[in-house]
């Protein structure tokens, strides 16, 4: 994906992702990517506009208070970047009209097929938040993004004291667009073992193969 969409200078910069947020908000960010994300992004979006006008103001303009904006917005675009690439360009929850008035590109679209994974997602469980299960996935521990032409992912899973068998046995069911899938469970459910596994899903609802049957314990 080009980076060119994203202004260099500062002024330009400031005046698009102003309005790249706002329009996110309207759009109900918390809709398209896991809120944990959105909040983390808000974030460190309000650090760089706390610093970016502190840097603008004749008054506290100095070379450290510019070096900290400096510093703000690297940290902010990189994560902005981020989650366009993961969450908004290829979603199909965002219409053209979306991504115009957020200031991103509009990808011509082919008649050429999405490919079908050959391929299954790396994965990996967390579990340092009490009651939920964290399931980061990409295409290796290096690299959290999607193969091309691949919408997101598909989960399957269940809570058990035995190793599932069978994929057959992980009757529960959740798809995500954006890593990592976050999925929730109740206190009675704390301790058990949550058995998973992971599939690609092309833009087009094709299917790749199943990864393997991992697990992890319910915190």
């Amino acid at each position: 994906m080009s980076k060119d969409f994203i202004p260099e200078g500062q002024e330009l910069f400031h005046s698009w992702e102003s309005n790249f947020m706002k329009k996110l908000d309207e759009m109900g960010a918390e809709e398209l990517m896991p809120p944990p994300e959105y909040h983390a992004l808000v974030k460190l979006w309000d650090d760089y506009e706390k610093k970016y006008a502190v840097a603008e103001d004749p008054t506290t303009k100095t070379s450290i208070a510019i070096h900290a904006r400096n510093k703000a917005r690297s940290v902010f675009e990189k994560d902005l970047r981020r989650i366009i690439k993961a969450c908004i360009i290829n979603n199909l929850k965002v219409t053209d009209e979306q991504r115009k008035a957020l200031g991103l590109p509009i990808y011509k679209t082919t008649h050429t097929p999405s490919p079908v994974a050959k391929t299954f997602p790396w994965s990996e469980p967390l579990t340092n938040l009490l009651r939920h299960i964290i399931v980061e996935y990409g295409q290796s521990n290096k690299e959290r993004s999607k193969p091309e032409g691949q919408q997101g992912v598909e989960l399957i899973y269940v809570l058990s004291d035995v190793k599932p068998t069978s994929l057959d046995q992980l009757i529960r069911n959740e798809s995500d667009t954006c890593t990592p899938v976050y999925l929730e469970f109740t206190e009675e459910e704390r301790g058990c073992t949550f058995w998973y596994s992971l599939r690609w899903v092309n833009t087009r609802g094709k299917k790749g193969p199943w990864g393997p049957i991992l697990s992890a314990i319910v915190p």
